[in-house]
């Protein structure tokens, strides 16, 4: 499976994850990124166009905790 970037490109849904990964392992940890922060910033640094919930899905199957349970 893949998401479409703003140009019509698709990236695959592993690439995705990646970034989400990497996003949270280089976030503030006294302001973890929310699922739309992580959202915005997967459109503003590689144009990635995804939905806050796909974010919370991907952050589920990673086994990453929400914001508020990583400070």
């Amino acid at each position: 499976s893949g998401i479409y970037r703003q140009d019509g490109r698709q990236t695959a849904a592993f690439a995705v994850k990646q970034l989400i990964i990497e996003l949270i392992k280089h976030e503030d940890k006294k302001k973890p990124l929310s699922d739309q922060a992580i959202k915005d910033r997967l459109f503003a640094e590689f144009k990635i166009q995804i939905a806050r919930m796909t974010v919370m899905n991907y952050r589920d199957q990673l086994k990453i905790p929400a914001s508020p349970k990583r400070k």
